[in-house]
């Protein structure tokens, strides 16, 4: 991971960070959702936020869960499903969301043979999440739980390393835009070789385009570092906000009062007292 070898047995190597894996659940049943473990039967990953799943009924619509037969997921708005068979809208026709996914803006059948906890988009197409995995829009069988993207391709972190999109055999010396470098005690970062601080644990060793960042501390924002003194922190375009405090609406920064704001466009709205319409 990052260069370093580790256990898959106690470790996965989850965004270019080691992180022990939990006690208790079934190795194939474990998934990286970002710097962080999830595991699939009794969690979820939405939009890189790790949430416990309160039955197998509930999916994510964007960073918030919800259950598929009570309630509708529409451009990431949760709408309350007043009958069995209420659509949603994709590029201006009503699709049943039981029956297809909108993904980019075109209606695409759901696979029978594939559970609907699995599905999802992938560019133009659906991917089954439990064997396969979405590299830049292109769908690759995985080879192992632990499989990552690296670019547009697949690889296992335990025996290979992916520099700038490549994906690289392990070993000590690799090369970065040319030259080359220790990455035990460096790191590549788009081209550019940063020296690994001795004082910040290589758990926390990270990128944000060219330059080093310690991810305890700091998080990328399309290209711009940003403090972050908790796990909560998210980018809102190039600035990071706490979401337990703050809601990002289209680049749009609004207080959170409770767990019920939602988005309408650029503006923030209670959805206990209100409704969004052409949002």
């Amino acid at each position: 991971c990052q260069g370093n070898p580790y256990d898959t047995l106690i470790y996965m190597c989850c965004d270019g960070s080691l992180v022990s894996r939990p006690s208790g659940d079934l190795i194939v049943n474990q998934f990286c959702c970002e710097s962080e473990i999830f595991v699939t039967t009794s969690q979820l990953c939405c939009d890189g936020s790790v949430i416990t799943r309160p039955s197998q009924n509930h999916e994510c619509c964007g960073d918030q869960i919800y259950d598929y037969i009570t309630a509708l997921c529409c451009d990431k708005q949760i709408l309350v499903r007043e009958t069995v068979r209420e659509d949603c809208f994709c590029s201006g026709s009503e699709y049943d969301t039981l029956v297809h996914l909108c993904c980019n803006d075109v209606l695409v059948p759901r696979p029978s043979t594939v559970l609907l906890r699995n599905q999802y988009c992938c560019g133009g197409t659906i991917y089954d999440s439990s064997t396969q995995q979405c590299c830049q829009e292109l769908v690759k069988a995985k080879a192992s739980a632990s499989s990552q993207c690296c670019g547009s391709e697949v690889f296992e972190p335990s025996l290979q390393t992916c520099v700038d999109d490549s994906v690289i055999v392990d070993g000590t010396t690799s090369n970065c835009g040319g030259v080359e470098y220790n990455r035990n005690t460096h790191i590549c970062c788009k081209g550019s070789v940063s020296e690994r601080p001795a004082h910040v644990p290589q758990a926390y060793h990270g990128c944000c385009d060219t330059q080093f960042i310690s991810t305890e501390t700091s998080i990328c924002c399309n290209g711009a570092i940003q403090p972050k003194s908790n796990d909560e922190f998210r980018c809102c375009l190039t600035n990071s906000f706490d979401r337990t405090k703050e809601i990002c609406c289209s680049g749009v920064l609004s207080t959170r009062y409770n767990q019920e704001y939602r988005c309408c466009a650029e503006v923030a709205f209670d959805r206990t007292y209100a409704k969004c319409k052409n949002g």
